[in-house]
């Protein structure tokens, strides 16, 4: 089992093969570093497109975050497990810089109200097509 911080050393050109990686965490969108050329950025896509935070935050956040996803599948044999850990990866914003094969038309699809016996399943079953994602904050 690895336990890694996305961006760490073990985030960038590494390659998990085979089932080395198994399952990933995705606690929050990697949001970037306020700083003052990203807020330049966002000033200039708000005047230019009326969606400054989308284009200069939430865009390269889930870059990152669907990249972490990639680790765990690699291929159409792959078979894993993607946790999304925070209720703002069910906000428009977010959903829109998705996969198009996430979810079927809502990202509250990917809500889990049951997610060790949603995990039990996952694992249980043997169909890779039935993935697992999971909102652990939106639980009732």
């Amino acid at each position: 089992m690895v336990f890694a911080v996305q961006g760490g050393s073990l985030a960038e050109g590494m390659d998990y093969a085979g089932d080395t990686l198994i399952g990933a965490f995705i606690v929050g969108p990697p949001l970037p570093s306020f700083d003052l050329e990203r807020e330049e950025m966002r000033r200039y896509y708000q005047r230019r497109y009326g969606a400054g935070f989308d284009y200069a935050y939430i865009v390269p956040a889930m870059a990152k975050a669907v990249q972490a996803a990639g680790r765990v599948i690699r291929s159409e044999t792959d078979r894993g497990l993607i946790v999304l850990m925070d209720s703002r990866f069910t906000e428009p914003g977010y959903s829109r810089s998705m996969p198009a094969d996430w979810f079927r038309s809502d990202a509250r699809e990917l809500v889990s109200y049951s997610i060790l016996g949603e995990v039990d399943e996952f694992w249980r079953s043997g169909d890779a097509d039935e993935g697992l994602a999971a909102d652990g904050l939106c639980q009732p």
